[in-house]
């Protein structure tokens, strides 16, 4: 779908094979490396933003046995 979305917006060939050539052309992530973005501004956010809230719990855990 990412790689049919690159052609369009490039105005490429159907038939076009080169598409991780079309997604750096875009400054378009795959969607691999996408997830792996998304999943990383989540965590900066929640340790050093503390947003957002019902993330709070699991970035502010001490340990039970602590003395």
């Amino acid at each position: 779908m990412q790689n049919t979305a690159a052609r369009i917006a490039c105005q490429a060939p159907r038939r076009e094979h080169h598409s991780v050539e079309l997604l750096k052309d875009l400054h378009w992530l795959p969607v691999c490396g996408r997830v792996d973005y998304m999943i990383a501004v989540l965590c900066y956010k929640a340790v050093k933003l503390q947003q957002p809230s019902y993330l709070m719990v699991y970035s502010r855990h001490t340990d039970s046995r602590a003395f």
